[in-house]
């Protein structure tokens, strides 16, 4: 199927947004963000607000697990031609069109990896389900009825953040995005001495306990993060329902005290070295 598309240009947040995306469309979740943003929808408008509401022109962006940069173009927009963004995207498929999202818009830097991050180097594989490509991970997914034909595997080389910290000179990180579909405690594992020394101020992480085999625990990480010094918030879900409509109110966050577990299936964090 032929990639399709669209040229973007609209004004969210107090910023405005202008910039080429490409999708191939035989993909879900490309189909899906295409489907939405083509009928003049914003995907996901609480993570966009949390991920860009930060982000200055010149600070640094990391997009771990970036699928095709949706949030990596939208970071650029606000970075400017100063900052940088690192984007990493193991699923050779989808960091091809990656690849051309950031040919589409000329974008120097926007730095992108076909790799996966992990809490060791070396080679792994990568668990790719078929009809939904946005659920590729490192963990081998449980028996979830799919046929031969709907799930694949792939080599793919694993690095830590630990091993980029020592290759590239991270300066003025300021917002890190972790969605690895239930592998964001290794990544952090594998980036202990960048978290500490680096201490980005803003970190956004995933919650997905959709699947039993995932290991992943969001009440560890986000004690991890609080002996650090960082507060944990819960993002507004997106779409929403009327129990986050009631709980959330007009608030794209709301605050998670460090002993509280959450009873969710899926979800995502924001963690911050400030109180909001």
């Amino acid at each position: 199927m032929p990639i399709k598309t669209l040229d973007l240009n609209y004004a969210a947040y107090e910023r405005n947004f202008n910039y080429r995306m490409g999708f191939d469309t035989a993909y879900h979740t490309q189909n899906f963000i295409y489907s939405n943003l083509v009928n003049g929808v914003f995907v996901d408008p609480p993570m966009v607000q949390v991920l860009t509401q930060f982000l200055q022109p010149g600070d640094t962006f990391m997009d771990i697990g970036s699928h095709i940069g949706y949030y990596s173009l939208l970071a650029r927009q606000v970075i400017g031609v100063s900052g940088r963004v690192f984007a990493f995207e193991p699923n050779p498929a989808t960091f091809s069109v990656l690849v051309l999202n950031s040919l589409l818009n000329n974008l120097g830097n926007l730095h992108a990896f076909n790799c996966a991050l992990a809490d060791q180097p070396g080679i792994a594989t990568l668990h790719i389900n078929q009809s939904d490509e946005g659920l590729s991970s490192l963990h081998k997914p449980a028996d979830s009825g799919l046929s031969p034909a709907e799930q694949k595997s792939v080599m793919v080389t694993a690095m830590t953040l630990d091993q980029l910290y020592d290759l590239y000179s991270f300066t003025r990180v300021q917002v890190v995005k972790i969605d690895v579909e239930g592998y964001e405690w290794q990544v952090i594992q594998g980036g202990a001495r960048f978290f500490k020394e680096c201490a980005p101020p803003f970190i956004v992480f995933e919650v997905n306990n959709m699947d039993d085999s995932r290991v992943s625990d969001d009440f560890v990480i986000r004690n991890h993060f609080h002996a650090m010094g960082y507060h944990a918030y819960l993002i507004r879900p997106w779409p929403a329902n009327a129990d986050s409509e009631e709980q959330f109110r007009d608030k794209a966050v709301l605050p998670l005290a460090s002993n509280v577990r959450l009873n969710i299936g899926y979800g995502n964090i924001l963690l911050s070295k400030h109180v909001l």
